[in-house]
């Protein structure tokens, strides 16, 4: 388990790395993609080299309040008053907070814990949650008890009708991040891969991914020939 400042820089790296490995990839169809890179195993933005979008700068954005913050809450809600103002812009739906509280949880315990039963982790958002999210939380479940019974990714992708791809809708996305972050929970190059190959919004899911495994890998990532 790392300390909690390398889980925090882990998580940030790990977002940008998976947010430009997906960038190039988006909207490709999973035969275009394959045809254009073969391998995911570098940059291919520009001259091998890699551009994050806004998801690693709303995460940024995130991590700079906290900073300024630092344990007052008032001074923090202050400061995310500018990131939620902005964020809202395009993100009404109260499901994206469920999507997002999904997703802080799973760092969380993913930085607490080597590995994580999909079991263990769908009980600790259903109490986060609670009744207010049946419908997501369904599908959580269902992304848990898929990957518990070792079901691949892409399988999976189908029983949610994304077989073309994932689109940027949040009970497409995070379902799909969680699946695939259960069954490639200590492999940061393999979890990566795969969700990109899984086509639709490559650069957000890599980078919602990327943060997940991330913030319990920065060594990992560290020693990635693409991370530099």
């Amino acid at each position: 388990m790392l300390n909690q400042t390398d889980s925090i820089i882990g998580c940030l790296l790990g977002t940008a790395v998976g947010d430009a490995l997906g960038l190039p990839c988006e909207g490709l169809s999973k035969h275009r993609q394959r045809q254009i890179y073969p391998n995911i195993t570098r940059h291919h933005f520009f001259f091998n080299k890699g551009m994050v979008s806004d998801d690693t700068e709303h995460t940024c954005l995130v991590a700079q309040s906290l900073i300024i913050s630092g344990d007052n809450e008032q001074l923090f809600r202050r400061e995310w008053a500018f990131v939620k103002a902005s964020t809202r812009i395009t993100h009404t739906d109260p499901k994206a907070e469920f999507g997002a509280l999904a997703v802080a949880i799973a760092a969380y315990l993913a930085s607490c814990h080597s590995i994580v039963s999909p079991q263990a982790y769908y009980q600790t958002l259903q109490e986060v949650l609670g009744m207010e999210a049946t419908e997501f939380l369904e599908l959580i479940k269902k992304a848990c008890d898929s990957a518990a019974k070792g079901q691949t990714s892409e399988s999976f992708a189908m029983t949610l009708g994304c077989s073309q791809g994932v689109s940027g809708y949040v009970y497409c996305t995070v379902p799909m991040v969680i699946h695939v972050w259960l069954r490639h929970q200590r492999d940061y190059p393999g979890a990566i891969a795969e969700i990109i190959r899984l086509g639709g919004d490559t650069d957000t899911t890599a980078a919602i991914l990327g943060g997940i495994i991330g913030g319990s890998h920065l060594l990992s990532l560290k020693l990635l020939p693409y991370s530099d």
